[in-house]
């Protein structure tokens, strides 16, 4: 391992450590570790992908906006189709994911400019959604939800 990685390592260890020993009852607490896990497992799967695109020496850069587009059309599908969302998403998902893929491919367009394509229509797709309708989940659908 590099010293640059092991410095960057040594920080975030010992920023962790401070912050554990300074306020050990709200940081190391079970609900603070419960709450990180939750709102960070979004991320890591997201970047399991994103670690094969880098691997292959290339970089997804609509990975952001996508993930925002994704979420809102979840709980748009979730309130009118039910559990029938997961799979919704998750083919669409797939399928934006696979048009990424034949755009840098097969039209031999760089991934850097492929994909920064991509977030702009995502972009343009989640705004031309109506401002004024709020995304709320029906209260009896959040037992839907697997988190």
């Amino acid at each position: 391992m590099s010293k640059d990685k092991i410095l960057a390592l040594s920080v975030v260890i010992f920023i962790f450590l401070t912050l554990g020993i300074t306020n050990p009852s709200s940081f190391l607490s079970s609900y603070n570790m419960k709450a990180l896990l939750e709102y960070t497992m979004t991320y890591f799967v997201a970047n399991i992908g994103l670690t094969f695109v880098i691997m292959i020496g290339s970089i997804d850069l609509s990975i952001g906006s996508m993930l925002s587009f994704f979420t809102v059309l979840f709980v748009m599908f979730l309130n009118s189709s039910g559990f029938w969302a997961y799979l919704l998403v998750l083919v669409l998902g797939a399928l934006l994911g696979f048009a990424n893929g034949l755009i840098f491919t097969r039209l031999k367009i760089p991934s850097f400019i492929g994909t920064f394509g991509a977030a702009g229509y995502t972009r343009v797709w989640l705004s031309s959604f109506p401002a004024e309708n709020r995304l709320v989940l029906n209260p009896w659908l959040s037992g839907l939800l697997i988190f």
